[in-house]
């Protein structure tokens, strides 16, 4: 069984001569962040995290460990990244970070003491919280996001049973990436579940810069997967899992390509029905000699 953290005695103790006592942020924050909360005087109200990226090399490792790999990110940024809760019990974020210049958060998420909220409050990414603030339901489907802002892979299912639920949450990842031209097909295994899969076009992604996060010379990118229940619009289970370097580089060389050639959406049908055509299910790609696959 993994040791506890207390989050009050991690932040004392790795921040506690730089926190200011006496803050508290303006709006309620989800029970797992509020233990989580801090207010220093050069970056204002803060979450402290464990990047995805740290927590998954570092896997393994005792809590007394991790302590000092923690930061103190933006509660905004947090908020809006999503984020997922360790074995320990530290608060897992996938945020950008630069090795010379930290955690490279957007500057307008920074809030000081006396701020005012945004007039809009920021939406809350949780399980147990509506995935869309305005939306109760929807079409049973997958989406795929390939952005530089990072990688999502988004699960409408309606009414996920428990098994399905603790697949997303816990269960062995594993992928696959089928690439042309003009649309790149990724697969993926969850547990005991079958395989799935979802079709990705750099022309039609028009709400994010197409692309993969920058992970340094040989680094591999944090998926985060969302399992949503398409009857009630309820987040069921959010998970942060990681591509192995080769695959990320992979991926990236197909998103490239696809850049390179420009988007051509006929060209693009066309391919994908001859893939679902050879091949009648995702589970039957991976003996593809097309395909490149990632297991664990």
């Amino acid at each position: 069984m993994s040791q506890k953290v207390d989050p009050a005695a991690v932040i004392n103790q790795v921040y506690g001569k730089y926190a200011a006592a006496g803050h508290r942020y303006h709006s309620e924050l989800p029970p797992e962040l509020a233990p989580w909360y801090c207010y220093m005087p050069d970056s204002g109200h803060n979450v402290v995290v464990l990047l995805a990226s740290d927590y998954q090399e570092r896997a393994g490792a005792p809590a007394s460990a991790l302590d000092g790999r923690t930061v103190p990110a933006p509660v905004r940024a947090v908020l809006r990244a999503g984020w997922t809760v360790s074995p320990e019990g530290f608060i897992v974020c996938d945020l950008p970070y630069d090795p010379i210049l930290g955690l490279t958060t957007d500057p307008a998420d920074d809030e000081f003491a006396g701020s005012q909220p945004a007039p809009e409050q920021l939406h809350v990414l949780a399980v147990g919280h509506l995935y869309h603030p305005n939306k109760k339901s929807w079409p049973e489907t997958t989406q795929v996001t390939l952005s530089e802002q990072g990688v999502e892979i988004l699960l409408f299912l309606k009414r996920p049973n428990d098994r399905e639920i603790n697949d997303v949450r816990t269960g062995v990842a594993n992928f696959l990436l089928m690439a042309a031209d003009e649309v790149l097909l990724l697969g993926w295994q969850l547990g005991a579940s079958l395989w799935q899969d979802g079709t990705w076009e750099a022309a039609r992604q028009t709400n994010r810069t197409a692309g993969l996060p920058e992970t340094g010379t040989a680094g591999g990118v944090s998926v985060r997967i969302v399992l949503v229940d398409a009857a009630t619009g309820l987040v069921e289970a959010i998970r942060l899992t990681p591509w192995t370097p080769a695959f990320t580089a992979e991926v990236r060389q197909a998103i490239a390509r696809q850049l390179r050639t420009g988007g051509n959406p006929s060209k693009a049908q066309s391919t994908c029905q001859k893939w679902y055509y050879t091949y009648p299910d995702t589970a039957s790609m991976v003996d593809s000699p097309a395909a490149i696959v990632m297991n664990r």
